[in-house]
């Protein structure tokens, strides 16, 4: 895989500079001390992860990882640990807290190595994934798995049918995320895989197990795909 590093700080650059020539299987393609100038070299040469600062005068590193299209798996590096909710939003892979360990370091290295392996899944037998936190870690949880998503505040609840896993997030990102994969919006607290819909039973559509409650908006379309279903 090849990384830029992009860090105001010359001794990080160099600690991280030395963290990624132990990892037999990274290409540094490139350090920079402002996101500036990362940005502009991504025109030209795109890369598959960035190990990014955050606090860096001019653009900063969250601010930088928000205007790009293409984003490359992103590994914050940064003094403060504040920012941990806008990174993960980002969908980083990983939140580094200086001073960084090299054990810390490769363990997000895991973890970036894992969410690349699964972005470049064989044509025709690519299993939709998304990556979510688990306590202090993130794993990765199968699209197929998800029975319904439920909204509570600023996080998200992902169902399935042994446990439930809570992610960062709006439901809007999150339906946009899911709807071209079978999840369709039953309330504006809920989003539920069509492929578990078992039935309707007092304002509520059944999904696997549980209960979901259905508003009145989405009533006709949720009669609807159950009709269908039985068809």
């Amino acid at each position: 895989m090849t990384c830029y590093i992009v860090d105001d700080d010359p001794v990080s650059r160099t600690i991280l500079h030395h963290y990624v020539s132990q990892v037999d299987w990274l290409d540094l393609k490139g350090e920079f001390e402002n996101a500036h100038d990362a940005t502009a070299a991504l025109q030209t040469e795109s890369v598959d992860l960035l190990l990014l600062d955050i606090n860096m005068d001019g653009m900063t590193g969250i601010e930088m990882a928000e205007g790009l299209i293409e984003k490359p798996i992103i590994v914050f590096t940064t003094a403060s640990r504040e920012y941990g909710p806008e990174a993960f939003s980002l969908n980083a892979a990983d939140y580094l807290v200086k001073p960084i360990s090299q054990q810390r370091f490769l363990q997000a290295m895991d973890r970036v190595r894992a969410t690349h392996q699964a972005s470049k899944a064989p044509q025709g037998q690519e299993e939709e994934v998304i990556f979510v936190r688990d306590l202090k870690s993130l794993v990765k949880l199968k699209v197929q798995d998800i029975l319904y998503v439920e909204a509570l505040g600023d996080y998200l609840k992902l169902h399935t049918a042994q446990r439930f896993y809570t992610q960062l997030g709006t439901m809007k990102q999150m339906e946009e995320k899911l709807k071209p994969l079978g999840f369709k919006r039953v309330h504006r607290s809920y989003l539920i895989a069509i492929r578990y819909i078992n039935g309707m039973e007092s304002g509520n559509v059944l999904v696997g197990q549980y209960k979901v409650p259905v508003s009145e908006t989405y009533k006709p379309d949720m009669m609807s795909i159950i009709n269908q279903k039985k068809l």
